[in-house]
């Protein structure tokens, strides 16, 4: 029984570390969709992933406004929302074990 207990905690940890990782690069594929980059001066790749060209012409005061002001503080939420959750339960696999 332990050894379940330790490999459900243990997938726990890993899937509260990507998840927020995942919803980050969601909210960047909505931002570019939203002002119309995509295929203009933005790709989207597996999982949302997004690449935008910052060199292009075609970018748009309003989209590098909006990505400027909400991506900084959607990279703090995900990247401390997995760092507390991934190591909160990868401490209480490590210690069921």
């Amino acid at each position: 029984m332990t050894d379940r207990i330790y490999a459900a905690l243990t997938l726990a940890a890993l899937f509260a570390a990507v998840l927020p990782i995942h919803w980050l690069s969601y909210q960047r594929y909505k931002i570019v969709k939203r002002h119309g980059g995509l295929g203009k001066f933005a790709r989207v790749g597996h999982a949302w992933v997004v690449s935008v060209d910052w060199e292009s012409n075609q970018l748009t005061r309003d989209f590098v406004i909006d990505w400027k002001l909400h991506i900084p503080g959607y990279s703090i939420i995900a990247y401390g929302l997995a760092l507390v959750f991934g190591t909160i339960f990868a401490a209480m696999a490590y210690y069921r074990h």
